[in-house]
């Protein structure tokens, strides 16, 4: 499906290895009940911080550590955490991460997507299902859950047209509005009908009527 379908980030976070396919009522999709855990939870992607540092680079030739985003990683790193949503525990592996998105950035603009062109994590190939993923609002709407992150983000700042994506968790009022699994995959722009199923190829799991 194109990226640009994808244009906020889900207000609530479910762990990926517990919900993918799950069908779940409840106001998880609703924006004025969003989850402060994480800040980007509800936000729209084009004011994230690493977006914006990825469309500076790229767009406008500003360097890595000039942009607020890895200004803020190295902050992180010196202060004796762990930056960059776990990946860095140090400047150097931050300046490792810039030279990543670099050669990512140049894979897709060269090859288009490659779902699994994140080489620098070697557990990506033993998890098939580290894609970009997505959770189905009431009314229809993608919202973006937090993996594939910076394949996304290049995605639309290089304008590619089609993107593979995961579902996770789909709101019951939007199934019970869709006739069968094939309306469901229509409106998803004919996303993989694997996509709306569970790890293991199994239906969509029924959930109690509440989000936790």
């Amino acid at each position: 499906m194109s990226p640009e379908r994808i244009a906020k980030h889900t207000p609530t976070f479910f762990h990926r290895r517990r919900r993918f396919g799950e069908i779940r009522d409840g106001d998880w999709d609703r924006y004025n009940t969003r989850d402060v855990s994480r800040d980007w939870l509800g936000t729209p992607i084009a004011e994230h911080g690493l977006y914006e540092a990825m469309k500076a680079h790229f767009e406008e030739g500003t360097d890595w550590l000039s942009t607020e985003f890895v200004q803020q990683q190295v902050e992180t790193v010196a202060g004796g955490e762990t930056a960059w949503y776990g990946k860095c525990p140090d400047r150097q592996s931050i300046h490792a991460q810039c030279r990543y998105l670099d050669r990512l950035y140049r894979s897709l603009e060269t090859n288009g997507f490659d779902r699994h062109a994140e080489e620098n994590s070697a557990w990506v190939f033993s998890d098939p299902y580290h894609e970009i993923t997505v959770n189905v609002a009431r009314d229809g709407e993608l919202l973006f859950a937090s993996d594939g992150r910076h394949r996304l983000f290049l995605s639309k700042l290089l304008g590619i047209e089609r993107v593979p994506v995961r579902t996770l968790v789909i709101h019951r009022e939007f199934v019970d509005g869709a006739a069968d699994i094939d309306s469901l995959a229509d409106v998803l722009h004919r996303t993989n009908r694997r996509s709306l199923q569970s790890p293991r190829g199994d239906p969509p799991t029924e959930t109690r009527r509440d989000a936790d």
